[in-house]
């Protein structure tokens, strides 16, 4: 069985375990949850782009 890109997401940075995915939050709960890990994703991009000194941003995916 493989685990769907928003699940692993979730998981792989410690924001939820497969056992709360399955057992406690809802499908509405895990694209909240993934929302806010892009956004923390881009922020931190953004971060880390003015640390280097470049400006523009690329927006992508998790």
């Amino acid at each position: 069985m493989n685990i769907g890109a928003y699940c692993g997401a979730l998981i792989s940075t410690g924001k939820a375990t497969l056992k709360e995915l399955q057992e406690y939050y809802s499908l509405t709960d895990l694209f909240i949850m993934a929302e806010v890990l892009q956004v923390d994703n881009y922020n931190q991009g953004v971060i880390n782009r003015k640390k280097d000194g470049k400006h523009s941003i690329n927006i992508g995916t998790i």
